[in-house]
């Protein structure tokens, strides 16, 4: 049995669309960017984890300002807040990929931040707390 030219063209241009749509989605298939690699968390969990790990900065900054209240000076390290106030889960002086968060102590100010994910000090994804003032403010509206 043998098609006529008109039914032979109608079959072939029912096919275009169907190629046309599997070739475009070949082509963003290779061009899209691959998944994140398996044990890096996604961009939203790594904002999450800023997001955490920024609390947790102003909630130290305020605890710092405590202990400097009740004792008069700062504490040499983070461990001594938690000796202090009996505390034994060490988690509250780590940051939200479990880094503890870097502190030092010189002439009787302190600097306080988080290494971020790559767990490395003084590197581009290091995270510092907001300024001291809007800690003291929210530690005197308490």
């Amino acid at each position: 049995m043998r098609r006529s030219r008109s039914a032979r063209g109608a079959a072939a241009r029912r096919g275009k669309p169907a190629c046309a749509a599997a070739m475009l989605f070949l082509l963003l298939c290779l061009l899209a960017p691959p998944p994140p690699a398996a044990g890096r968390g996604s961009t939203v969990q790594e904002d999450v984890n800023r997001l955490i790990t920024r609390d947790g900065l102003r909630t130290m900054q305020i605890a710092l300002e405590l202990y400097r209240r009740e004792t008069g000076a700062y504490p040499r390290t983070l461990e001594e807040i938690l000796r202090r106030k009996s505390i034994t889960d060490r988690s509250v002086i780590q940051d939200a990929w479990g880094n503890p968060y870097h502190y030092t102590l010189l002439n009787g100010e302190y600097q306080l931040f988080s290494v971020g994910a790559d767990g490395k000090a003084f590197t581009g994804d290091d995270i510092h707390p907001e300024p001291l003032e809007r800690a003291l403010e929210e530690l005197e509206s308490r």
